[in-house]
């Protein structure tokens, strides 16, 4: 058991220690708690908690991630919280690549943005199919494959109301009858490993973790496609064309309209510079 994150508690202009978070850690990959977002009103002694969590079933296994909304209120100087399901069902069927990422809008539409890995090579695709987490017509899939398929959530970012975790009308496929659907909540797809999503200048902003040798930053757009398994960065990566897509019973076709703002490698040498699209140099290393 080790204490894992503390969050502080923020109205008035003062600050205390509200939660500290203890989790159990096993050593394969990424499990427990994948990252939290507060919201804090700040008259009135109310604050919301997103966190994103993994739920494991046993400790190698298919499994899934879940988004929750804590409602953390003050009742005597001790913090109450009653917890809302926002997203359930997330399949995790690697261990890995769960991406975990959320931000919420800063803007008045209420909405929560949700990062999702590809779930890489799936090697419990069959197990995830057995316990319902899949459908069996995805077993043959992996990372690549799925995060052009739109009907599922690996490799998306997704946006959903904050409230109630139901799709937001604004979103490129949403469907007022369906609005628990993967597609209804689909906002952008076609990432590999999005560990982090955060708005900057009103831009949500994706680190997406790439594959043999490249690492990318793209900013999210409605019903953008940023292209991972057929590219990783600005570069052609390994995907057949041939696949048929189960949605559309067509062969895949990756519709690549939302490039990196950059790349750059991850080879383990040190950052010289970050390269944008025609490997033209976005920045001089010297001068971040």
């Amino acid at each position: 058991i080790v204490p894992w994150y503390i969050l502080q508690k923020l109205s008035k202009g003062w600050s205390r220690k509200f939660l500290i978070i203890l989790g159990n850690f096993w050593d394969y990959w990424q499990l427990s708690i994948l990252y939290t977002c507060v919201y804090t009103y700040y008259t009135v002694e109310e604050s919301y908690l997103y966190p994103d969590l993994n739920l494991p079933v046993d400790e190698d296994s298919a499994t899934v991630n879940r988004v929750s909304r804590w409602e953390v209120s003050w009742n005597q100087n001790v913090a109450v919280f009653g917890e809302d399901i926002l997203v359930d069902n997330i399949p995790s069927l690697a261990g890995n690549h769960q991406g975990g990422g959320l931000a919420l809008s800063n803007d008045q539409t209420g909405r929560l943005f949700i990062s999702i890995g590809d779930g890489a090579q799936a090697g419990y695709a069959e197990q995830a199919a057995e316990r319902g987490i899949i459908p069996e017509e995805l077993i043959e899939f992996d990372g690549r494959y799925r995060s052009q398929i739109k009907s599922t959530p690996n490799g998306k970012i997704l946006c959903v109301n904050s409230f109630n975790g139901l799709a937001h009308f604004q979103n490129p496929y949403y469907t007022v009858t369906d609005r628990e659907s993967w597609l209804s909540r689909l906002y952008d797809y076609g990432y590999r490993n999005p560990f982090e999503i955060s708005f900057h200048e009103g831009k949500l902003t994706v680190a997406d973790v790439g594959a043999g040798s490249k690492e990318e930053i793209t900013i999210a757009k409605n019903d953008g496609n940023a292209g991972w398994g057929k590219y990783e960065g600005f570069n052609d990566y390994s995907f057949s064309d041939t696949k048929i897509d189960p949605d559309t019973e067509l062969p895949f076709e990756v519709d690549y309209n939302n490039k990196p703002l950059l790349d750059y490698g991850h080879n383990g040498e040190a950052l010289t510079r970050l390269l944008g699209e025609d490997n033209e140099p976005f920045v001089d290393g010297n001068s971040i």
